[in-house]
């Protein structure tokens, strides 16, 4: 009898810990790239995926007092400044997503050190990877957004533009005489040593982390295996994109992300094994950066 009470105990607690990953989480994300690597949970419906356009949303919900969202994937530059400044309970996990801006021109022979082109993200990140890259601020015209640049390029009105990925593709497929002329990432590592810089990171509530930080762990893990699966699979993330309907997640054609995913440089890296890449980036952005910042 003793035996079977003690194989039931043992039963119950399996039970136990094996529903401790069984939460349904909530996250938000921006339409876009990063949406890519949330497609297989969007598709199973095992979490709450709210997707939004713009920053604004994803900064009012970091710096909630009560959490809305149990993850939150932002810039990494807006999420870690708002953490310097004590104004987010939430903590740097994971990468999401790193550099995919490209100089695209019709002339081969295109000087960005001579020679005047488009560019937009002023103020911003793009802005400061051009300015660090090619060190000729006085060369660049910017633009509101990377759909203007676009425009300007197609009109023949500039002859070359700094684009990010899936928008360069998009354009090399309307204007086939247009190519990449400089793959920007090559260039920051040349001056760096780091292959690239971060851009999109996945915020965790610090307190639910605490709680359960397998389940966050799981999260990433399944992205991670997701992004892993379609990078060498197209058809999947084809097929994927065609259920979910791509202008749903902010993007364009099956066959242009298809075409752009590998230079949209979507890698899924926990920030604990990135952190000399972070702290670099954050320091050339004017952002200091400690372990307090990340979970570990």
């Amino acid at each position: 009898m003793k035996k079977l009470l003690i194989l039931c105990l043992l039963i119950l607690g399996g039970c136990t810990n094996s529903n401790t990953n069984d939460k349904e989480l909530r996250i938000l994300s921006p339409f876009g790239a990063p949406s890519i690597a949330l497609m297989e949970i969007m598709l199973e419906q095992e979490h709450t995926v709210n997707l939004v356009n713009g920053a604004d949303l994803l900064i009012s919900s970091l710096i909630k007092e009560e959490a809305d969202y149990d993850i939150i994937i932002a810039p990494i530059n807006i999420g870690l400044n708002l953490i310097k400044n004590d104004q987010s309970d939430y903590r740097c996990l994971a990468i999401v997503s790193w550099g995919n801006l490209y100089l695209v021109s019709d002339d081969e022979n295109f000087d960005p050190y001579s020679q005047e082109f488009a560019a937009f993200g002023k103020g911003a990140v793009p802005e400061k990877i051009i300015d660090f890259v090619f060190d000729k601020p006085e060369l660049v015209n910017y633009f509101p957004s990377v759909l203007d640049v676009q425009a300007q390029l197609i009109q023949n009105k500039v002859n070359a533009a700094v684009l990010a990925e899936p928008v360069a593709s998009a354009t090399l497929i309307q204007n086939q005489e247009l190519k990449v002329i400089v793959d920007l990432q090559e260039l920051y590592y040349e001056k760096t040593g780091y292959h690239n810089y971060p851009q999109a990171a996945l915020f965790v509530d610090k307190t639910a982390f605490e709680e359960n930080p397998s389940l966050y762990y799981d999260v990433v893990d399944k992205m991670n295996d997701y992004v892993e699966m379609i990078s060498t699979q197209s058809n999947a993330l084809q097929e994927d994109l065609n259920q979910l309907n791509h202008e749903q997640l902010g993007l364009p054609t099956a066959e242009i992300v298809s075409k752009a995913f590998e230079s949209m440089n979507i890698d899924i890296q926990y920030s604990k094994d990135s952190l000399k890449s972070i702290e670099f980036f954050m320091n050339l952005l004017g952002i200091d950066v400690n372990q307090e910042m990340f979970l570990q």
